[in-house]
């Protein structure tokens, strides 16, 4: 196997996971993906065409769809609309929340941004359950 961009280690992400939740994250798409993940080295890597890439590594907008499944399986319903007046809004459904949702509601400039404060709320409610 090849591990792809191990010259540049320095991952610079806002958008990672955290405690419990990033050790859950890594177990579940190691084992419950049809891509392959292992670590090597340390780092937690995807299986892109026979290449190894750190997955810190990848765009953010791919990384947030392996999020959103991950979120989705432990029952976070993430959902991110835009508004009429050209910002974004983000919708959270913590699993906690049965019969009475709570939604978290924040309005965001980009898609991008409402993307990793979506990842980055998601990952504290999970922490704290």
């Amino acid at each position: 196997w090849v591990l792809f961009g191990v010259m540049n280690l320095k991952i610079k992400n806002n958008m990672k996971l955290r405690g419990k939740c990033e050790e859950e994250f890594e177990e579940w798409a190691i084992d419950k993906q049809e891509i392959k993940f292992k670590k090597i080295l340390g780092l937690f890597c995807v299986c892109i065409y026979g290449f190894w890439i750190p997955f810190y590594k990848l765009p953010k907008s791919m990384q947030y769809g392996v999020f959103v499944d991950f979120f989705d399986s432990v029952g976070i319903k993430i959902n991110i609309e835009p508004s009429t007046k050209e910002d974004y809004f983000i919708y959270l459904l913590p699993r906690n929340c049965v019969g009475n949702y709570k939604i978290e509601e924040n309005r965001f400039n980009t898609r991008p941004e409402a993307r990793t404060a979506a990842i980055e709320k998601a990952n504290e409610l999970f922490n704290k359950n």
